[in-house]
């Protein structure tokens, strides 16, 4: 992925600037000039990485609860972010239950 972009969707719960991600650069806050959270904190948009096949990305959301239910997070990933060479991935679709 070259300039790539990933969209996480969140239910249950919402980012914040004060939750961090794991990228190669180590743990960084949302904050990062890469990221926007929109939607209420339900929609993470990841710009402009570039990662191998075998490279690795984590969230982690402090302070975080949630209701008891059944709750989906969707990630959608575009191996060329804004260009039209890639078109984005379907979603993936993770379901999770609380509770």
């Amino acid at each position: 992925m070259i300039n790539g972009t990933i969209v996480l969707k969140l239910e249950g719960f919402t980012a914040k600037t004060t939750d961090w991600y794991l990228f190669d650069k180590g743990w960084q806050n949302l904050n990062d000039s890469n990221i926007e959270i929109t939607n209420e904190g339900k929609t993470i948009t990841v710009k402009n990485i570039s990662i191998t096949p075998d490279s690795f990305f984590y969230f982690h959301f402090n302070n975080v609860t949630v209701a008891s239910g059944t709750y989906t997070l969707s990630i959608i990933v575009d191996a060329d972010g804004s260009g039209n060479t890639k078109i984005p991935s379907d979603p993936f679709r993770y379901q999770y239950t609380v509770n």
